[in-house]
Parts: C-alpha cells; structure tokens; sequence
C-alpha cells in the first residue's frame, strides 16, 4: 500500500500532521501574547493612575503647607488658594468619568475613593474659615482651625490616597503575575510542540527516505553508469508509483539508445580515411583503426576515450584544434598542418571538421576527418628550396651592384658638397680673423670694468655687516621687554585667581542665608502649629527671617562688585596677552631682518668673489683669443689642400659608376 502510493499522497501523508502541530503552536502563542498585552496595558493604567494620585498628594501638601504659612505669617489679606473642593485638580478627576473608569479597572478604588471625599471637603471648607479668621484679626482662631480641623483632614486625604496607591500596586502585581503564567504555559506548550514536531518530522523523513530517496538514488546512478558508456547497467525498481514508472521509460530508452549506437559505430568503423568524433565538450567519443595507425598510437581506440582533441592528436591538452574551432563557430573547418605521431615521426596531414547537430539544432559532437599528404609536402617542398635557392643568388648579386651604384651617386653628391663647403669655409675664416680682432679690444674693457665692480661689492657687504649689528641690539631689548611682559601677565592671573576665590566665598555665604531663610520659614511654620506657646519662637523666626534676607541682599551687592573685579583683571589680563603675542611678533620680524641682513653680508661676498673671477677670466679669455686667430690662418691653409683633393675623388667615382652599369647588365642576363 505505501509502496505503491504515490509520491504527492506520501508527501501529504508526512507533511499533514506536521502542519496540525505548526497551526496549534501558533494558535497558542497568540492566545499568549493576547494575555500579556492585555496585562501590559493593564500594568500601564495602574501606573499612570498611580502618578495622578501622586501628583494630586503633592498637590495638597503644598496647598497645606501655603495654608500654614498664611497662618504662621498672622495675615490679613485674601488667601490665593482654592477653596472650593470641586474645582482643584483631585475635585475635577473625582467628579470626571476617570474616575468612574478607574474604579472599574481596580477593585476596591471606589470604596478608597469614598472615605477620601467627606475629608477632602473638610480641608478646602477650613481654608474659608481660616481666611475669615484671619480678616477678622482673630489669628488665634486661624491657628485653631488649622491645627483642629486643616491637618487631621489633610492627614486622612493623603492616607486615603496613599491606600488607593496599595491597591494599584497589588493591582500591577497581579497583572504582571497573570501575564509571567501566560508566558510559561506558552513556553511550556511551545516546547511539547517543538518536541513532537521534531518527532515528527524524524519520522517524515526516515519515510520519504525509504519512498524516495532510496528509489531516486538507484535512478541516479543507473543514468550515470549509462551516461559513463556502461552499456550492460540495469535498474531494479518493480513498483507502481511514479519511480517504477520512471525506471520502465528508462530501461526502454538505453536498450534503443543502445541499439543505435551499435549501428552508428558499424558505419563510422567501416569508414577507409582516418575518423575521430568528439563530443560538445571537446572530449573523445569515437576513433577508427585508419586513425590510430595514422598516429601511430599504440593500443585500442576505447583507451583513449574521454581525452581531448588536443591531447590525442598532439599530447597538449590546451591547444586550440580544427575542433576547437568548430565547436566554438559551428561551421566547418579546414587546414593542413603538420603534426608528430606517437612515435616521434613528423608528418603533414589536411584536416577536416564538421558540425553535428540533433533534431533540435543543438551542437552535440563534431566529426574530425584527417588525410595523410606528408609525400606531397616533401616533393613540393623540394622544388621550392631549389628555385629559392637560385632566387637568392640573383638577387644577391643584384643588391651588390644597386648598392655600388646608389654609393657612387652619394659620394659625387657628397665631394661636390665639399668643395661647396671648402670654399665657404676659407670665406668665414677670413671674417673671423677680423671678428677676433675686435673681440680682443672688447674683452680688455671689460677686465677694467669688474675690477670697478668688486670694490663697490666690498662697500656692501661692509654696510649690510653694520646694520646687522642694529638688529642684534633691537632684538635683545625687545627679548627684555617680553620677559617683563610675561611677568604682567602672570601677576594678572594671580589676581584673577584670587577674585574667584572670593566670589567662591561669596557664593557660600549667600547659600548660608538660603538655607538659614528657608530654617526661619520652617520654624514659624511650626510655631503656627504650637499656637499660643509658639508665638515667642514666631517673633524670633521673624526676625532671624529678615536678617537672612538683609544678609541675601548685602551678599548680592558683593557679588556685583566682584564680577566687576573679575571683568576687570579678565580684560587685562587679556590685554596683556596681546600685548605678549605683538612683542613676540616684533621680535620674529626682528629675527627675520637680521637673518636678510646676514644674506644681505653673504651675497654681497659672493658677488665680490665672482666679480673679481670675472676679471681673471677675462684676462685668460684675451690669450685664448690671439690663440684661435693663428688656429684660424692655419686652417685656412689646410681648406685650400682639401678643395685639390676633392677634385681628385671626383674623378675616380665617375669610373666607378660605369663598372656597375656592366655588372647590372651581367645580373640581367643570367635571369
């Protein structure tokens, strides 16, 4: 039954109860994370009610503490507080449907919220009767209210709100509980599914390997044998599914695909010239004895099956054959080589490539046809080096005489350009004498003149060496006066340090009377709540009160005057940095003019120096002069002796020319 379903019926088989368990884990894992987030946002209203009921705590507590210092101070003025229990920030969230919406998110609020109302009432309602206590100078009164009826009040607000508080906290707890179970019933569902998916999926697979695999396997390596050339291969497959089937249509193909190539090595075998065939991949497929004796290859054809063309024919796997080519233009190809066989012999051949192609125009093999022409190759070859060879001689024998020739016309040219030049030359001789004459005056000019020149040079350089010596005193009394420059500004920085050191001590001393303000306010807050007792402590918080705020006021007129201070040393010592940053620039400008003065000194050495070379040049420049003019009278001699000469030379290429005139005609003849 199993063997013999098909494939898509066992893959349904195997995947089905793998994907009930896929859609189940899912499923839960929704549920899960549903649960969470509903936890989550419940954990998130708890907390922002939590902040309001913090807020509106904080609220009051002001709102009391503004109550008993009005109280504390015996005031008489109006109290700018709220005193209508509906209209502060807790009233407007309590009369709101927040409210309403809270107490049905958290158990147990409403009835919190209830015991918070009738005293929060109260304490607003006081703050009436203490104002009017107060317009009517009865502060006795106003202390009495705000200790009888004010802070029990405000006292049970906060502890109502802080029980609303409680029950949020276990609110969040609870939730949070709630959704860390979700999460390990997920997790733990997770797991089983996980388990039994992997149980699963180990049995689907040993299965389908069993009903696929296997069959595929043996599939797969029976088309290989046949595609390997093994003609005897089987399959052993006998079953109804798709693989049997598969196996069947295989079996059927290699016995025709068999039967054909038996015939087709039949035709190819009884072929009388030398035949290869290769396939696509430019590899061996088929070789007749007329081409292994042509090669002179030792053994059967099959044993060089699966080599390429390049390889069997000339032992180089790489080469590039008529193959090669046929397969990469598929058209045909010819041409003669020559090549060596197995045994080392060299012999020429005309080779001859061909193209095949199946039903569908596809190339699949080449065939390669090859006849022997190495007798015709040595016959031609023979001819050829004969009449080479008698080419060559004539064409020796040509070139010597071309050669004399075109060498007799240059060298008549060349003595004709002589003679020309011969004569030019006595010519520019005889200006040159003239020239020289007149150089020699020029040059004794010019020795009288650089003598001038180096001791005007010495001048110079005896100036520059004074103004060098300026600078060097400049640049000492400038280095003086950067060092008491930098002296300023350090005495600078010392006094800028000591201003922020006062106003360090002034900064100490105000936040003294911050605290002592705020100890004062303090203390007659607690002498309101002592009453009658307290009153003595009140008029010394009083006046403890003023001398910090007179001491606050002195400490902020210090302070003014030290900023002043400091702005002051800031912006000096500023300027004497400046005045430190133009010193040093004054002393590299003067740094950089003693270093021009010194190449000033040195350059004017230098130009005394070659001055006073110029002047023992020229003196030498004056004997070589009267030296060239005799070299010049005695060359004007020898070009005289050389024009006589030239006129010989002339004659003797004439005859030479008319000797090779009979040699070309000699070289004509013998062609």
């Amino acid at each position: 039954m199993w063997k013999n379903l098909r494939v898509w019926g066992k893959l349904l088989v195997c995947i089905l109860p793998l994907a009930l368990v896929i859609i189940g884990s899912s499923f839960i894992s929704y549920r899960a994370q549903s649960l969470m987030a509903e936890s989550a946002d419940r954990v998130e209203e708890c907390e922002e009610l939590r902040a309001t009921f913090l807020n509106r705590a904080v609220d009051h507590f002001k709102w009391a503490q503004t109550l008993a210092l009005y109280v504390a101070l015996e005031s008489s003025g109006d109290l700018n507080l709220v005193t209508d229990p509906s209209q502060c920030a807790f009233g407007k969230w309590y009369a709101s449907q927040e409210r309403k919406q809270a107490e049905s998110i958290v158990p147990g609020l409403a009835q919190a919220l209830r015991k918070i109302d009738a005293p929060h009432t109260a304490l607003h309602r006081s703050a009436l009767e203490i104002s009017a206590a107060a317009k009517a100078g009865d502060a006795d009164s106003a202390r009495n209210i705000l200790t009888r009826d004010s802070i029990p009040a405000l006292d049970t607000v906060l502890a109502g709100l802080h029980e609303a508080n409680v029950l949020l906290v276990n609110e969040q707890e609870a939730a949070t509980a709630s959704a860390e179970q979700a999460r390990k019933n997920a997790n733990l569902f997770s797991l089983a599914a996980l388990c039994l998916g992997v149980l699963i999926s180990l049995v689907s697979i040993l299965a389908l390997r069993n009903a696929i695999m296997r069959p595929l396997n043996k599939l797969m390596s029976f088309a290989s044998d046949c595609a390997g050339g093994n003609r005897d291969c089987t399959v052993d497959i006998e079953r109804r599914d798709e693989f049997g089937k598969l196996a069947e249509a295989l079996r059927s193909m290699v016995g025709h695909l068999n039967n054909q190539l038996a015939f087709s090595e039949s035709v190819l075998n009884g072929l009388p010239v030398p035949t290869a065939i290769y396939t696509a991949e430019n590899m061996l497929r088929f070789a007749n004895r007329h081409m292994m004796n042509l090669l002179e290859a030792e053994g059967r054809p099959e044993d060089y099956y699966g080599r390429s063309s390049g390889d069997f024919l000339f032992r180089e796997p790489d080469r590039e054959t008529a193959s090669v080519r046929c397969l990469r233009s598929g058209q045909p190809e010819a041409k003669e080589l020559p090549f060596t066989t197995y045994k080392g012999e060299a012999r020429y051949a005309l080779t001859q490539a061909a193209p095949l192609f199946d039903d569908h125009g596809r190339l699949t093999s080449v065939l390669s046809i090859w006849i022997d022409t190495t007798d015709a190759h040595k016959r031609q070859k023979e001819i050829e080096q004969a009449h080479t060879t008698m080419m060559e001689v004539a064409n020796s024998s040509r070139q010597v005489a071309e050669s004399l020739a075109s060498a007799s016309e240059e060298l008549s040219a060349q003595i004709v350009q002589v003679n020309n030049g011969t004569a030019h030359q006595r010519d520019q001789l005889q200006e040159t004498a003239s020239a020289m004459t007149e150089m020699n005056a020029s040059i004794t000019e010019i020795n009288g003149n650089a003598g001038n020149a180096a001791q005007l040079s010495q001048q110079a350089m005896e100036q520059a060496k004074a103004g060098e010596a300026l600078v060097e005193k400049m640049l000492q009394s400038m280095k003086q006066l950067e060092a008491r420059s930098l002296e300023i500004q350090t005495g600078m920085g010392d006094l800028q340090k000591h201003a922020d050191g006062v106003g360090h001590v002034i900064s100490v001393i105000s936040d003294i009377a911050d605290q002592t303000n705020l100890l004062a306010l303090n203390a007659a807050i607690e002498a309101a709540r002592a009453g009658e007792s307290g009153r003595g402590f009140a008029v010394v918080a009083d006046s403890v009160r003023e001398l910090a705020e007179k001491t606050m006021q002195a400490t902020k007129e210090v302070v003014s005057v030290i900023e002043a201070i400091q702005h002051g040393a800031r912006s000096n010592a500023s300027s004497v940095g400046h005045a430190v940053e133009a010193i040093n620039a004054t002393a590299d400008l003067a740094n950089q003019s003693g270093s021009a003065l010194q190449a000033i000194v040195d350059f004017s050495r230098t130009v005394a120096e070659q001055v006073q070379a110029i002047a023992h040049a020229a003196t030498e420049q004056a004997k070589a002069s009267e030296m060239i003019t005799q070299a010049i009278n005695e060359n004007s001699v020898i070009a005289n002796e050389t024009a006589s000469a030239m006129d010989n030379a002339a004659q003797a290429t004439a005859d030479m020319a008319k000797q090779t005139s009979v040699l070309n005609g000699l070289i004509e003849e013998l062609k």
